[in-house]
């Protein structure tokens, strides 16, 4: 192409955009990640808040048989 345009030919140049079908401009792979997300990230909150009860309620019980 470099010698042709040395040589005073006229060069045109075509570009053509490609079709959108990779998964990342589908809408409902967007959902699917979305709520699979906000699905893990709550169950992580509810085991941690599990966690969290568990513990309290030990330590209650040990507070009352110190009683």
């Amino acid at each position: 192409m470099a010698n042709r345009v040395k040589n005073g030919s006229e060069v045109s140049v075509m570009i053509l955009v490609a079709n959108a079908h990779v998964l990342w401009y589908s809408t409902t792979w967007a959902y699917a990640l979305s709520f699979t997300f906000i699905g893990v990230t709550a169950i992580t909150m509810l085991y941690f808040a599990f966690l969290f009860i568990k513990r309290m309620h030990k330590i209650r019980q040990l507070r009352a048989q110190e009683v």
